[in-house]
């Protein structure tokens, strides 16, 4: 369903009028009360078959608009869910986005590091990102090649990487690598 964004409906507007008519109908109501109170026509039967009429006519009236009242809103939470439809999707699309970016940026600024690291000699030091303090760990680029399992999961933590319980010693040393472009 296709919305169009140029031809709103204005809800003032529309309660406003709304509240006219409401109120219109309340003083209709009144008045034909009160056509009773007439002596000269309180027996008339003429004046009991118009009221009668009204009655019909008003009751007619209110069912029409009640049924038109219910389509707007039929209508109304259609548009709207289609709306809510389209923005979840949009929130999707930009989350989704965001994650690109954020990773995006993780690369590039691992970049010149993982550049320096595979080009190292095995027995030269790594480098790092800012902040992470392995060269204890990891003195040497060959030293990756014999960490045990507790100093490989210490270093994936230091360098904000998940691991499974279960994952093996090779594969966490070569998670470090990939991550550290120690090749």
């Amino acid at each position: 369903m296709a919305i169009n964004l140029n031809e709103q409906p204005d809800i003032e507007q529309m309660v406003g009028a709304l509240g006219e008519i409401t109120t219109s109908i309340g003083t209709v109501a009144t008045e034909l009360r009160r056509l009773l109170n007439i002596p000269a026509m309180a027996d008339s039967a003429i004046l009991l078959e118009a009221i009668n009429g009204l009655r019909t006519d008003f009751n007619s009236l209110r069912m029409e608009f009640n049924g038109n009242l219910n389509s707007l809103r039929t209508e109304v939470n259609r548009n709207l869910n289609g709306i809510r439809t389209e923005v979840n999707g949009l929130r999707t699309e930009v989350n989704s986005l965001r994650t690109d970016i954020k990773n995006l940026n993780t690369e590039v600024q691992l970049g010149p590091m993982r550049m320096y690291n595979a080009t190292a000699s095995n027995g030269s030091t790594l480098k790092f990102p800012d902040g992470v303090r392995l060269q204890t760990i990891i003195p040497i680029k060959d030293t990756i090649y014999t960490l045990n399992l507790p100093q490989c999961r210490d270093a994936l933590t230091q360098l904000s990487l998940t691991y499974e319980r279960n994952e093996g010693v090779q594969v966490l040393r070569k998670r470090i690598r990939e991550y550290l472009g120690a090749w």
